[in-house]
């Protein structure tokens, strides 16, 4: 007989959550970089980044936290007794703080791009976009990593 409890299929949906919607963040690693330099695409590439981060991102945040919610009450964990669970809901928070930083940082770096391109002088970074996507430049490859001693924490539970 097939033994699926509600706890398990939550547990497997946290995990489709982390892996498919945070998954997304690590995308910003790529697209910044790729696009810094090239003053044509910066709209663009900020309009792919702005897409990602609310059509995506936020929708895993509010289902890893759902389900990771439900999951750590209905589970045999403390988060006294579990360091490792603590240290993940820390990075976690951490995580999610940094969107408000990001998802701004994006629209001024979008904006101020479209600008400098629809004006008559040649294409040159402001330094408000310069501002933006320095935040998004630091921020981003931070995100992968918490993404990643988050699920080594998970896993291996070391503490």
């Amino acid at each position: 007989m097939l033994a699926v409890t509600t706890y398990s299929v939550v547990v497997a949906l946290h995990v489709v959550f982390v892996v498919s919607f945070l998954g997304a963040a690590g995308a910003f690693t790529i697209i910044g970089p790729a696009a810094r330099g090239k003053m044509h695409v910066v709209p663009y590439a900020m309009g792919v980044v702005g897409t990602i981060q609310k059509k995506i991102l936020v929708p895993g945040i509010i289902g890893v936290t759902l389900t990771g919610g439900y999951a750590i009450g209905k589970g045999d964990f403390s988060l006294t007794g579990d360091l490792w669970l603590l240290v993940s809901l820390i990075i976690f928070a951490l995580m999610v703080g940094a969107q408000f930083i990001l998802i701004p940082a994006a629209a001024t770096a979008k904006a101020e791009a479209e600008k400098i391109l629809a004006g008559d002088g040649p294409p040159a970074p402001t330094p408000e976009m310069l501002a933006a996507t320095g935040k998004m430049a630091r921020l981003g490859p931070m995100m992968g990593i918490g993404m990643m001693v988050i699920t080594f924490l998970m896993v291996a539970k070391p503490f």
